[in-house]
C-alpha cells in the first residue's frame, strides 16, 4: 500500500484514483522528475512484473520457499 499512496501523490494524481488501483507485490509504479521539480507517473503495473504465476498464495518466496513453510517459520 505503501508504494501505492506515494506514488500516486507525489505524482499529483487523484488520491480518490489512487485509492482505486491496486498494485500487486511485484508490481511496479514508474516515476520520472525530481524530488524539487516534482514527478511524474510514467507507467503503472498493478500485475507481479515475473507473471500469474506469481500472484496468489501458491507463490513462490525469492528465498525458496513457500507460502505454506514461510507460514510456517513466522508463526513459530
Amino acid at each position: 500500500m505503501a508504494i501505492r499512496v506515494w506514488s500516486t501523490l507525489s505524482a499529483g494524481a487523484d488520491p480518490e484514483a489512487g485509492a482505486e488501483r491496486r498494485i500487486g507485490t511485484t508490481g511496479m509504479a514508474v516515476l520520472s522528475g525530481q524530488a524539487d521539480g516534482g514527478w511524474g507517473l510514467d507507467t503503472w503495473h498493478g500485475d507481479p512484473l515475473g507473471g500469474a504465476a506469481l500472484a496468489g498464495g501458491a507463490a513462490r518466496d525469492l528465498t525458496g520457499e513457500s507460502s505454506g513453510e514461510a507460514a510456517a517459520d513466522a508463526s513459530s
